[in-house]
C-alpha cells in the first residue's frame, strides 16, 4: 500500500480495533461503566470518520461499501443489550426501505 489515503484508513481502522480491544478489557475487569462509555464514544467517532472517508466521492465503490459492511460486522455486534430510541427509528426505517 503506497497510496497517502489509503495508509490513513488502514491507521484508522487500527484504532478502532485497539479502542475495540480496550473497551472489551475494561467490560471484563470493571464494574463501573464509564471507562467502558467513554471509550465506545471514541470507537464509534472513530468509525464514523471511517464511514465518512469509505463513502466519499473518491472512494465510494461496490468494493468500499463491501468492506464497510465487513468492518460493520466486526467492530458492532447486533445483539446488543438495549436499543436507543434512535435504534428503533432506524430499524424501523430499515423495514420500510426494505419493504417491497
Amino acid at each position: 500500500m503506497k497510496n497517502a489515503r489509503m495508509l490513513k484508513l488502514h491507521d484508522l481502522i487500527q484504532e478502532v480495533k485497539k479502542t475495540d480491544e480496550l473497551i472489551k478489557l475494561h467490560h471484563s475487569l470493571a464494574d463501573d461503566n464509564f471507562m467502558v462509555e467513554q471509550y465506545v464514544a471514541r470507537k464509534d467517532k472513530l468509525f464514523a470518520r471511517l464511514v465518512k472517508e469509505l463513502a466519499s466521492p473518491q472512494l465510494a465503490s461496490p468494493a468500499s461499501y463491501r468492506l464497510l459492511r465487513q468492518l460493520v460486522g466486526q467492530f458492532y455486534d447486533s445483539t446488543s443489550p438495549a436499543i436507543t430510541e434512535t435504534e428503533a427509528d432506524l430499524l424501523e426505517l430499515q423495514q420500510l426501505a426494505l419493504a417491497s
